[in-house]
């Protein structure tokens, strides 16, 4: 059990100072100064007063994490490796706000020299502190502390009672009590759930952000955001940039290459040398593991993946083989397994502890060790009336097995109904179930024509076509009619036709099409699992 931590006071000048010298530091995984300086206001107005403003809570420590290293126009102090630092947890914008009024820090358009006190109203309950000076007598809370005597004097033409005030709040201001929590003696992963509960504004530190701030180092010049964002760019380039949506996915991998855990406990133990020295190394595995996916499954688009995390395991492959490619016998395990996992929702849920247990299945096919899936990853059922059942269902684009399916119909590269090239399977077109890409095969209005809505959106019944020649020849018609008009331009329809696992005449009637459709996409789910 950790000993309660005791409120420490400290005066006006101990936080300033500490400020100053670079002691506290805010962690970057704290959001942004987000104050309107009628907030900073009213924070210099309750100083005056003697008004309770609340706790600053700082983590003692030696360990250092990426920090906050300017302030508008200001660059903060650090100090340097070895020395104990404390990291702002709560109070983060009151103690900005702090450090902007005392130092007349300008913020874009907001400069904060430009909050002014009222002489006349320090007897007063009324608001002593405000954006603008109003009439009466008024002095900047930036020159209220750090003018000098002499600048008071010239300004106030010798008023001496009016200095006598400016110097009473000043003294008053400095021998304000601050209340500081200190914690000491405490793990990141700690310090990261006392953060996410007292902060105010409910959301959860996201392990990336906790990553990101962990393993920052400057000497090294890595930043974790800054390298995320570069892959970012990289994948880009192979229409795969998507599955960085996730960011924990590239941490799942790093984390298992080094210590064969994946969970968000493993991940945090990790020494912040030991994640650099192996962040290239994982990202040369993905990028090794993304050429895979898109030359041999012929996954063009990372949207297509039933899970995006199913990328970790063979990349993780990559990793282990020395960066080698699988052999032909490899590589057919490792598709019997990304589709054994596609189909049976496997990470629809435990994605941690499933990973965990799947890199045992991962070594034994680079040890060449044969799999035996029936055990490792055993299906609830693989019979072929299963899987055509299935296919009759709704077609979802969120639904691992039916991108599963959607994968096989990639594999097969779909040709165009009207000349025989490959469909275009461009990653924009793949965002949602409406996309440009996404053709019923009999169009959902010709069947509303025909008033057979019956199974209109099923999976099989969905084709992955030219977005020109959806809206601008199949429309809503009758498939015997868009295709006998194909036909006169294409002699080679039937080639077109068996690239989306349609045989010519088998849609003369829908129900018939559902049934053979159906049937030949379950022999092929059969085949890769």
């Amino acid at each position: 059990m950790l000993i309660q931590p005791k409120p420490i006071t400290r005066k006006y000048e101990d936080i300033i100072r500490n400020i100053n010298e670079g002691f506290y530091q805010i962690p970057k995984f704290q959001r942004d100064f987000v104050w309107k300086k009628e907030q900073v206001a009213k924070l210099i107005d309750s100083l005056i007063k003697g008004f309770p403003i609340g706790s600053f809570i700082l983590w003692k420590t030696k360990e250092r994490l990426r920090s906050l290293k300017k302030i508008g126009n200001y660059f903060l102090n650090d100090i340097k490796e070895g020395d104990f630092v404390l990291y702002v947890l709560d109070g983060q914008q009151r103690m900005t706000s702090l450090y902007l009024a005392i130092n007349g820090v300008q913020i874009e358009k907001e400069d904060y020299k430009e909050l002014y006190i009222n002489l006349d109203k320090l007897e007063t309950n009324e608001e002593i502190c405000s954006i603008e000076k109003g009439k009466g007598n008024y002095i900047s809370f930036y020159d209220l502390m750090n003018a000098s005597i002499v600048d008071l004097v010239n300004n106030f033409n010798k008023d001496l009672d009016k200095i006598h005030k400016i110097e009473k709040i000043r003294d008053w201001i400095k021998s304000y009590e601050f209340s500081t929590i200190e914690i000491d003696d405490t793990s990141i992963e700690r310090i990261t759930e006392i953060f996410t509960r007292i902060n105010t504004t409910g959301k959860d530190l996201t392990l990336f952000e906790i990553m990101n701030a962990k393993v920052y180092d400057e000497n090294k010049k890595f930043d974790l955001e800054d390298s995320y964002n570069n892959l970012i760019r990289e994948l880009e380039i192979s229409a795969y940039e998507t599955i960085a949506e996730n960011k924990t996915i590239i941490l799942q991998l790093l984390s298992l290459n080094l210590i064969k855990n994946s969970k968000t406990s493993a991940i945090l133990s990790i020494n912040k040398n030991q994640f650099i020295d192996e962040w290239d190394n994982t990202i040369k595995a993905l990028k090794l593991a993304i050429d895979k996916i898109r030359d041999y499954f012929k996954i063009e688009v990372s949207k297509l993946l039933p899970y995006y995390v199913l990328i970790v395991p063979i990349a993780y492959f990559y990793r282990i083989n020395d960066f080698k490619p699988p052999t032909n016998t490899q590589l057919k395990q490792i598709e019997r397994y990304f589709f054994r996992c596609a189909i049976s929702w496997r990470f629809s849920s435990s994605v941690e502890s499933k990973l965990n247990s799947d890199i045992k299945i991962i070594e034994n096919i680079k040890n060449n060790i044969n799999v035996n899936f029936d055990k490792e990853l055993p299906l609830q059922n693989k019979q072929k009336n299963y899987f055509i059942e299935l296919l009759k269902e709704d077609f979802s684009s969120s639904n691992a097995f039916d991108k599963a399916v959607l994968c096989i119909l990639a594999y097969n590269e779909p040709k165009k109904f009207s000349d025989n090239s490959k469909v275009r399977l461009d990653n924009s077109y793949l965002s949602i179930a409406s996309s440009k890409n996404y053709h019923h095969f009999f169009p959902k209005a010709y069947l509303k024509r025909i008033n057979n809505t019956d199974n209109a959106n099923a999976l099989a019944n969905i084709t992955l076509v030219d977005d020109y020649l959806n809206k601008r020849i199949i429309r809503d018609r009758n498939p015997q009619e868009y295709i006998k008009y194909f036909e006169k331009e294409n002699s080679n329809i039937d080639e077109a036709l068996k690239s989306h696992f349609i045989v010519h005449d088998d849609f003369v009637d829908y129900n018939l099409f559902l049934d053979k459709r159906a049937n030949a996409l379950a022999e092929e789910i059969l085949k890769r699992i």
